[in-house]
């Protein structure tokens, strides 16, 4: 009759196990006295594990224990007991990337436990990076939710390349990358790595030059134009520092150009300015646009002399200089200046008998014209004023007086008449001869001129 009701115990429990998936029950040994029968709810866990309960059938007077053979299963503190009962039980979370088997103990039988995979997570570090123009060696850093999951990495950029064996890893890892160097515009690639992507932008490496630096543009002012040089993509900007310069095109750009200005005419003193190209200074140099007019265009002087105004008119800054081409014209004041101003002058007095004269003030590339009246008529006294000769004639002389600026010479239309010494300026002398006359020639008169007054000789006849 025993041996009978143990198959029926036997029969229901593979029964009951046919029909529940999440429950084991597991039978111990054939024993006449303490059968025991062990069912655990659930026996499948997922990976991030949990809780559930074993529950233990014997004779009431049969003891019993129980322990996890798996150290992912924790029992409850109640792992001995007499009779039924029933042990709570633990399932930790699984990390890794695979299917576990575990079992529980009761007695001398096991009942199986089973837990999913977990899914692998990575941690990215930095998710983005920046590197310079000059480019480098980066290392991003993976973290890996178990040492059983592998990654892989890859690069979307052609100047971003993964070194080192870095392109696939297990666990925890790195990567390691090297960005190529540029000269061309800020540029962002992409590494992807255990699934994630990490941007890289690299900073711009664009290098411009100019030519010319320099430009010399006349008074009246026109364009000049300034090469830019860079690699296609750099973008550049351009700017002036005066407001007699204009962009007048290439304000900005990207890559090769030009940059066109225009300068503004003058009328003032030379000037400097800049243009900036991207950081590069073209010097912009404006010859002078000063011009000077003075009025009056002429002035006249009496020969006594006198003193004169001129008006200079020029730009502000525009600097003068004046000057005196003839020593008997003197600059008052002042002599030299910037802007509009007025320049004083004085003539000296003509002495007697000096001409008509003319000079001029001039004030850089300008002149006024300064006239002068002549000086009074020269007046000449001869002292004696007559000489009487023999018949054998002989030497003579008379003085010439007069003041020095008057110039004089002497003359005589009778050939008996030589002079010598005749001519001067101022007082003087002069000298002359007379020839003897002829047997049987009459007595006669000469004369000599000296610039209109007359000196007579007188010569006896020979008989």
């Amino acid at each position: 009759m025993r041996r009978l009701s143990l198959l029926s115990i036997l029969s229901f429990s593979a029964a009951a196990a046919a029909c529940s998936s999440s429950t084991q029950s597991v039978t111990a040994a054939s024993s006449v006295k303490c059968p025991v029968t062990a069912t655990a709810t659930p026996t499948s866990f997922g990976a991030a594990g949990g809780s559930g309960t074993l529950t233990v059938s014997t004779n009431r007077e049969c003891q019993w224990s129980a322990s996890a053979v798996s150290g992912w299963i924790q029992l409850g503190e109640s792992t001995a007991a007499q009779g039924d009962a029933t042990v709570s039980f633990k399932v930790a979370a699984n990390a890794d990337p695979a299917v576990r088997k575990g079992a529980i103990s009761v007695a001398d039988q096991q009942v199986g436990i089973t837990q999913d995979a977990a899914s692998c997570t990575f941690v990215v570090d930095p998710r983005s990076d920046s590197v310079s123009a000059a480019g480098g060696r980066r290392t991003v850093g993976v973290t890996a939710s178990s040492p059983q999951c592998t990654w892989t990495a890859r690069s979307d950029a052609d100047w971003l390349a993964l070194v080192d064996g870095s392109q696939q890893g297990t666990g925890n890892g790195q990567v390691k990358y090297d960005a190529r160097e540029t000269s061309g515009p800020t540029r962002t690639g992409t590494l992807v790595v255990a699934g994630q992507t990490v941007a890289v932008t690299q900073g711009q490496g664009c290098a411009t030059s100019i030519t010319p630096s320099t430009q010399n543009i006349g008074a009246n002012g026109g364009t000049a134009t300034v090469a830019v040089m860079t690699t296609a993509g750099c973008s550049w900007s351009a700017q002036t520092n005066a407001p007699w310069i204009a962009i007048a095109s290439g304000q900005s750009g990207t890559g090769p150009g030009t940059v066109t200005f225009s300068v503004s005419a003058s009328d003032g003193p030379a000037r400097s300015g800049t243009v900036t190209i991207d950081g590069h200074v073209v010097t912009v140099a404006q010859a002078s646009g000063c011009r000077v007019t003075l009025d009056p265009a002429s002035q006249s002087i009496g020969d006594g002399g006198g003193s004169g105004v001129v008006n200079v008119h020029a730009s502000a800054g525009c600097a003068w200089t004046a000057a005196s081409s003839a020593p008997w014209i003197a600059i008052a004041g002042p002599s030299t200046g910037t802007g509009a101003g007025t320049i004083s002058f004085s003539v000296v007095a003509n002495a007697m008998g000096i001409p008509a004269r003319t000079g001029t003030i001039s004030v850089n590339d300008q002149a006024v014209t300064i006239e002068q009246a002549a000086g009074a008529p020269c007046v000449y006294t001869l002292t004696p004023s007559s000489q009487d000769f023999s018949a054998d004639g002989g030497i003579g002389s008379f003085v010439v007086e007069t003041v020095l600026t008057c110039p004089w010479s002497a003359s005589s239309t009778d050939s008996w008449i030589a002079l010598t010494g005749a001519s001067g300026a101022g007082n003087g002398t002069v000298r002359f001869s007379v020839a003897a006359n002829a047997a049987g020639g009459p007595a006669r008169v000469g004369t000599i001129s000296v610039r209109g007054p007359t000196f007579t000789i007188k010569q006896a006849g020979r008989d």
